[in-house]
């Protein structure tokens, strides 16, 4: 079988990780896919793995039903998904709690297989069900119960890892193509766990001015509109970075900056497909990077945020170079 390429693009968000995925996907020989989500969301792969040594009949279970809802959440393809996905426009300022969960994300539009492999991760990390329920419990679900005795991490990992790398295989077929590109924004975040699960993936993880990265996150539904509060937020993020760069192999991971992408495209991009071991391709360069809007976080903020907000970010400020 041909070794698989998984490579990975990850930031504190907000910092350029959605432009450079759409041009690496550009390529003729990488994968072309929206966000999958499954990967490292709250209930997703990763967090069923980090997870298995929280321990009990109760706890597998509910994991297992939280796992596979997940799953089979971003994968549909219904007359009913493609529907909501052409109605997005008209959905876009909806509560979110009357959106659909993982509205357009539709993963088996690109892997048509992926319940399928779905199915068998399932399975495979069942040992048996019966008939019960816990106190608490709610859902369809609420009268099964799954049952599987404290899986090894290596095991777990193996499990994990074989379903990522069938659904990966097969969107590759699906475009022809060697090399699988996930793009998850917190993708770096967890690396580490994520290297245990597939240590063959790399990691291109793309910063911006801090101070920027905050002025942009205040307009979030996902984020504090207090810029404090949200520096608070993006300090963290990146020290969360810095502690998993020093436990992991230096040759894992490839750093850059919004930045320098802007100013020296080609060379850049050059950097990442020597990184990701890809021979190089002008299509990459076919993204315009003519609005970045550098700075915007000085007409942003008042000057008692601005000052604030330097405060907490001010290692990392320096530390990247900035003014």
């Amino acid at each position: 079988m041909e070794p698989l390429n998984i490579f990975l693009i990850g930031g504190s968000g907000r910092s350029g990780t959605t432009v450079l995925s759409r041009m690496l996907s550009l390529h003729p020989d990488i994968s072309s896919a929206p966000e999958s989500r499954y990967l490292i969301d709250p209930d997703g792969v990763v967090d069923f793995y980090v997870n298995a040594n929280a321990w009990s009949p109760y706890h597998y279970d509910l994991k297992i039903k939280r796992l596979e809802s997940l799953l089979r959440d971003t994968g549909r393809t219904g007359l009913r998904d493609r529907l909501v996905t052409c109605g997005t426009y008209l959905f876009k300022n909806l509560p979110w709690k009357l959106r659909p969960r993982y509205m357009g994300v539709s993963v088996g539009a690109y892997c048509p297989d992926f319940y399928k492999n779905i199915d068998t991760l399932i399975d495979n990390l069942i040992g048996f069900s019966f008939k019960g329920e816990w106190v608490g419990m709610n859902g369809a679900n609420r009268k099964v119960m799954h049952y599987s005795s404290p899986a090894d991490k290596e095991q777990l990992s193996r499990l994990l890892g074989d379903f990522l790398r069938k659904t990966y295989r097969q969107i590759n077929q699906r475009q022809n193509v060697r090399n699988h590109l996930e793009k998850n924004t917190w993708n770096h975040i967890w690396f580490d766990k994520i290297l245990e699960i597939l240590p063959e993936s790399k990691l291109v993880c793309i910063f911006r001015d801090p101070r920027d990265v905050v002025s942009s996150y205040c307009n979030q539904s996902w984020m504090p509109t207090d810029p404090t509060q949200s520096a608070v937020i993006l300090r963290d993020l990146l020290l969360r970075w810095e502690r998993i760069k020093s436990r992991i192999p230096r040759t894992s991971f490839h750093e850059i900056s919004l930045e320098q992408l802007v100013s020296k495209p080609e060379k850049v991009l050059r950097g990442i497909c020597n990184f990701y071991g890809v021979p190089w391709s002008d299509n990459v360069l076919g993204i315009n990077l003519s609005r970045p809007n550098f700075g915007r976080w000085k007409k942003h903020f008042s000057k008692k945020q601005a000052k604030k907000v330097q405060v907490i970010l001010a290692d990392f400020v320096r530390a990247h170079g900035y003014e």
